[in-house]
């Protein structure tokens, strides 16, 4: 039988199937099938692979066989193969009834045919276009699909985008392109067989160049002068239009804290034809705002909430610029709380690029802990770099941070010392400098900063401690640390449950090493201590909200002393997040439950390391998403404690119901996620 009857055969059955059924449904369902069984499978060559195709499909996620549906997935498969320049692609459905057990079974084979090549690429109705940029357009480097590609429709759009963007980023603000024109090569000779030629269509239209740049400003109330703002964007008068500057504007300007929204619009000018004129449409913020806070939030893996007040100047001294002066009080507990005085200077971009941003901080803090008060003056820089998105590393941040601490005793303790015991008395003080230069890089494609469901992140730094805090130590009478300090921290999101993303798998490895050099011991008055207390923001610390969940924060480490930092942490965690009334109505929408796995531990020093003493935590947890992220309260039980004390058992499930409750769980709270 000719194929072209066979396939005319095979539609008409189908045709009186899908009558039949749909007429049995619509009357009394008594031929609703189930799917049984659906099946894919190649005749010959198999470019893709069977999930690649069943992800196009809905059929295989029906309960019941619908054979509309089905005649539409195989439309699909069809537009599938054609996009990915397989024209000749043929598609077999054998559908097997069982209407005693109303059970259908559904095989799907596929003929992929020939696999087309491109022979030749025409861009038609760039005649006008000057020679410079039809060097643009026809660069090798950036040509996205070229001769003897096979044909791919995402490609060539591609390429086709990339041509437009050339030209709109040259004059042509009008720059179209009209549907392509493929053109399928017939021909004996078999170097010809297979192959397509391609015909694309381009409108450049009208070259404008800039004639005037004119600003649209609301609520201007501090009469901010327009020729600051002038200034501050990378369009001239007289220059060529350019979509990618005008773009760049844009996102330039919205980083300006002033500015509540920006619009650049374009419009042809009178007089001349082939002139653009812009407008610049912006609203403006007060420039001026006190503002009274409540914090909750984790420091060293204790949760310490507080109130603060801080007055910002959203436009201090031009250029972009946020100055912020804030006061705040922290509490953990009567005896553990800080307060701090803080000046904060943001530059939106430096040396005019806007993907460059830099930060000056001035901070004095006074903390309360359970042994010392610290007093610590800092000022850190901080410089951060975001690098173009189809870079590996979407940000490079340096920053150089400068602190004196003053380290004085609350009550008389005994501390052990090099070589003898010392009572450290009521006016024992410790002078500590430290100058410290870090480096970070960061990787994120997470998609969302509240509850990611997709994507990972990966933040890997360096500090360095020790180069400027030795040679002041030779001039004042000043401790210092000297350190080398390398972190890693990645972290993975599993969408469960398709779009709605109500549930979702989140992991967690970080992997933290410090390496001491030189002197690092303390210096009071004429005498030198080895006395460990080295600021706990250089030292990693293990335990609470944030770390091994079973552990009270600071409480996790094999070794005295663990409170005040160790220099090598393994820590990580297996979470499992579900947002069951997501897409719902009321309070409950906003409500969350998490169970999680977390191990982990804190050595003195890399070479302290040992497998047997990785705790492990088990636990479940609520959380309730807030605009301000979610307030989470979990409970952590300690599934393998590697030093459980006296009559306590190692595995939580070998103690008795009243240890676990007294011994083997901890209670911890926080704002934000955990990780």
């Amino acid at each position: 039988m000719p194929r072209y009857l066979l396939i005319l055969f095979s539609h008409v059955i189908l045709f009186l199937f899908t009558s039949a059924i749909s007429f049995s449904q619509d009357d009394d369902n008594i031929y609703k099938i189930k799917l049984n069984e659906f099946e894919i499978s190649f005749s010959g060559t198999a470019t893709f692979d069977e999930s690649s195709i069943e992800a196009l499909l809905k059929t295989p996620t029906y309960e019941y066989f619908d054979v509309g549906e089905l005649r539409n997935d195989m439309d699909k498969i069809k537009k599938f193969y054609f996009d990915n320049g397989f024209f000749d692609t043929e598609i077999d459905t054998s559908i097997l009834i069982n209407y005693k057990a109303k059970t259908a079974n559904v095989k799907v084979t596929i003929n992929e045919e020939k696999h087309y090549v491109i022979n030749k690429i025409e861009v038609i109705g760039l005649e006008s276009v000057s020679n410079d940029i039809l060097k643009l357009i026809y660069d090798k480097e950036k040509v996205i699909i070229k001769s003897g590609d096979f044909y791919s429709r995402n490609y060539l759009n591609q390429e086709i985008l990339r041509i437009v963007n050339v030209l709109n980023n040259n004059g042509y603000a009008d720059a179209s392109f009209d549907p392509p024109e493929i053109i399928k090569i017939i021909s004996s000779n078999q170097k010809s067989s297979n192959t397509i030629n391609i015909k694309v269509y381009i409108r450049p239209n009208i070259q404008y160049t800039i004639n005037k740049i004119t600003f649209s400003i609301r609520n201007n109330n501090h009469n901010i002068s327009l020729d600051k703002f002038y200034n501050e964007i990378d369009i001239k008068e007289n220059e060529l239009y350019s979509k990618e500057n005008i773009v760049m504007t844009e996102n330039k300007l919205s980083r300006i804290s002033i500015i509540e929204y920006i619009r650049i619009q374009t419009e042809i000018a009178e007089e001349k034809q082939n002139r653009i004129n812009l407008i610049v449409h912006m609203s403006l913020n007060d420039k001026y705002e006190l503002q009274p806070q409540v914090f909750g939030y984790d420091i060293s893996n204790r949760f310490y909430a507080g109130v603060g007040l801080s007055f910002s100047d959203k436009y201090f001294l031009g250029g972009g610029r946020t100055q912020t002066t804030s006061a705040k009080v922290l509490v953990h507990s009567l005896d553990i709380n800080a307060l701090e005085l803080n000046f904060q200077l943001y530059q939106p971009y430096i040396f005019n690029n806007y993907k460059i941003k830099g930060n000056w901080e001035l901070k004095a803090t006074m903390n309360s802990e359970e042994v010392f008060r610290i007093s610590t003056i800092q000022n850190t820089f901080q410089i951060v770099y975001e690098l173009p998105n189809y870079t590996y590393i979407n940000n490079l941040g340096f920053d150089w941070k400068l602190s004196n601490q003053r380290f004085s005793i609350r009550n008389a303790v005994t501390g052990n010392t090099i070589d003898s015991s010392v009572i450290l008395s009521n006016d024992f003080l410790i002078n500590v400098f430290t100058s410290v230069f870090g480096l970070s890089l960061l990787h994120n494609n997470s998609n969302n900063l509240q509850f990611p469901t997709s994507g990972n992140i990966q933040v890997f730094s360096a500090e360095e401690s020790g180069s400027l805090g030795n040679l002041l130590k030779k001039l004042f009478t000043i401790s210092t640390i000297s350190y080398v300090k390398f972190t890693g921290l990645s972290k993975f999101y599993f969408n469960l449950s398709g779009i709605q993303s109500k549930s979702v798998i989140a992991t967690k490895l970080l992997v933290g090493s410090i390496f001491e050099y030189g002197d690092n011991k303390l210096v009071f008055g004429n005498q030198t201590f080895g006395v460990n207390i080295v600021p706990l923001e250089y030292k990693y610390i293990a335990g609470g909200s944030t770390s091994v969940r079973g552990w009270s924060a600071k409480k996790l480490g094999t070794f005295d002393g663990k409170e005040n930092g160790g220099n090598f942490l393994i820590e990580g965690s297996l979470e499992h997040r579900t947002r069951p009334f997501l897409g719902g109505k009321g309070i409950f929408k906003d409500l969350g439950f998490v169970t999680f796995f977390d191990y982990g531990n804190l050595w003195e020093t890399p070479k302290s390391f040992r497998i047997s003493d990785i705790a492990l935590a088990i636990g479940f947890g609520i959380r309730y998403y807030t605009i301000v992220g979610p307030v989470r309260f979990d409970i952590g039980f300690k599934l393998y404690d590697y030093d459980p004390g006296i009559g306590i058992d190692k595995w939580l499930f070998n103690n008795s119901f009243s240890t676990i409750f007294k011994t083997q769980l901890a209670f911890q709270f926080g704002i934000g996620n955990t990780f």
